[in-house]
């Protein structure tokens, strides 16, 4: 197995940008410039719209319009400001209002930059990129999202087993199960969690307080990983809505160095919004015929997204044999497969013992195959380089 390399430096977050305005023309063509330079983008055409939006989705940076009836943007900033959670997002005023007087008033209400309309692409695109980098976190985070859109090719297996051996990450990791049908993950570590997504189904918003509310939805595993489970039942209906992902995963990328989302298999809201925060998406197949095609839908569906270049093809093989070879695989998805993963007939017995092969080399003796691709994945994922050895010693501190 041969990974490709990459340092940390090269893998951008991604990021949002919330865009409070109420000329929709103005609205539109804003979404369109950022989404083409990579950023994920919300609209607010309300003030009381944006105002909400900001609090609860805290996005990287808050483009503000001033001149905007039912409420200025002068006051949606001091109201920003004025709450907790809006008091350290970045925000740039962009309106027509060029006097020195409202530059001076805006800023003084709480705006970090002023930019006054009309405005080059070039120039606003420069200042969006400032204040973002201002709100990526300190210390290091990544978000990896693994998915396939067709069930039984180990997705789940290999989410655990990274997770495992990501959490000996300074700030550990958390594993977020989304699945819909009765998630796997607590399963495959024989935990029977209390707490999980569920309970925030149903709400017409993401609760104003969900990063405070984070602790009591986690589930902690012997290893010290941290697991937000799926509800134990198949949720009947939508699950998550975007808004409420976006808000967790943001909660928990300040909290661990790692978050690892086992994503259901489909594009769903919840799926979308995770990969559209992943800085890492691992797109899981089996080489079989239906599972390559499964994947060939997935990339054309992500073609010409920002998603599409974060995403790292993965071969896995469930069974000891498997009808495609490498070589037709890439021909059929025209992309290399940069990551597989060998068969492993541990697997079944360490499903059954509620001991993934991490947890099992960790604890001694030989180290099973999968293990060591797992192992392969995490240098691609994280940037840095985990020897055999690191697989058999767990920090003392989780």
């Amino acid at each position: 197995m041969r990974p490709t390399r990459h340092e940390r430096s090269d893998v951008m977050s991604a990021r949002t940008i919330l865009v409070i305005e109420d000329d929709v023309n103005m609205l539109q063509l804003l979404q369109l410039m950022l989404q083409r330079q990579g950023f994920e983008v919300s609209l607010a055409s309300r003030s009381q719209e944006g105002l909400d939006k900001a609090l609860n989705e805290r996005p990287d940076v808050v483009i503000v319009d001033l001149m905007m009836p039912e409420m200025s943007g002068f006051e949606v900033i001091r109201r920003l400001r004025a709450d907790p959670r809006g008091a350290d997002l970045p925000i740039l005023v962009l309106t027509a209002r060029a006097q020195p007087l409202d530059r001076k008033a805006a800023l003084a209400a709480g705006a970090d930059a002023y930019l006054s309309k009309p405005v080059s692409a070039r120039m606003l695109l420069e200042k969006v990129e400032e204040l973002a980098a201002r709100a990526r976190p300190k210390q290091p985070s990544h978000v990896v999202v693994l998915l396939s859109l067709r069930g039984g090719v180990g997705v789940t297996t290999l989410a655990v087993n990274l997770a495992l051996l990501l959490q000996r990450a300074p700030r550990g990791a958390c594993l977020v199960d989304l699945n819909r049908s009765g998630g796997q993950v607590s399963l495959s570590l024989k935990l029977s969690p209390t707490a999980h997504w569920g309970t925030l189904l149903g709400a017409a918003s993401p609760p104003s307080d969900l990063r405070s509310l984070l602790p009591d939805l986690l589930t902690r595993h012997e290893s010290g990983l941290h697991v937000l489970a799926a509800p134990p039942e198949a949720v009947q209906g939508e699950g998550l809505d975007k808004a409420t992902v976006r808000a967790l995963l943001r909660g928990l990328r300040e909290r661990f160095s790692f978050t690892i989302v086992d994503a259901a298999p489909l594009l769903d809201e919840a799926t979308m919004a995770a990969l559209g925060q992943a800085d890492t998406v691992l797109l899981v197949f089996a080489p079989e015929v239906a599972a390559v095609h499964s994947t060939g839908v997935a990339l054309r569906a992500l073609a010409g997204t920002p998603v599409e270049r974060r995403v790292t093809l993965v071969m896995n093989h469930p069974a000891p044999v498997q009808p495609l070879s490498l070589a037709i695989v890439e021909q059929r998805l025209g992309r290399p497969v940069t990551l597989s993963v060998p068969f492993d007939e541990q697997q079944m017995l360490a499903l059954a013992r509620g001991m993934p092969l991490v947890a099992r080399a960790s604890a001694g003796g030989s180290v099973p195959p999968l293990a060591k691709a797992v192992r392969d994945i995490a240098v691609h994922v994280a940037g840095f380089k985990l020897q055999t050895s690191d697989l058999r010693s767990a920090d003392s501190s989780q």
